[in-house]
């Protein structure tokens, strides 16, 4: 198991500022993620295949900064601020290979889209107790 916490971080001209596979359990709370750089620089705040995610309480701001979760499970992604503004959904839930994503909950989140619909996406195979509710649009 990993903690990030209240850390300040921003994307370098990698894909991901976080990425984690192979059974990981990561806590990613109380931190500050954000991109000065377009695409395909910093496409991701969190890029996790196969592992369990808590997301909790962070500030994504500036470019981009996507959470994509493959194939993860038991996990929380809540109580963020999406201030990145980007024209793709800044939570993508889907799989990775055969293995499907699967008890996820996408909660009381406040995203810069215009629609909350295109704030998250989930793939149609990944639908197994995914609960995405209470999320709001951002207000100026």
């Amino acid at each position: 198991p990993v903690t990030i916490s209240q850390c300040v971080a921003t994307a370098g001209l990698g894909n991901a500022v976080i990425s984690v596979t192979k059974n990981a359990r990561v806590n990613i709370t109380d931190n500050s993620f954000y991109s000065l750089l377009p695409l395909p620089s910093g496409k991701y705040v969190l890029y996790a295949e196969d592992s369990e995610i808590i997301f909790k309480n962070n500030v994504i701001s500036r470019k981009n900064l996507q959470v994509c979760l493959k194939a993860a499970r038991n996990s929380i992604i809540a109580d963020n601020r999406f201030d990145a503004v980007s024209d793709v959904p800044n939570v993508v839930i889907g799989s990775h290979g055969e293995q499907v994503s699967r008890s996820i909950q996408v909660r009381g989140n406040i995203f810069r889209q215009q629609k909350l619909e295109d704030a998250v996406k989930v793939d149609l195979f990944s639908q197994k107790n995914i609960l995405i509710r209470d999320n709001q649009l951002w207000s100026e």
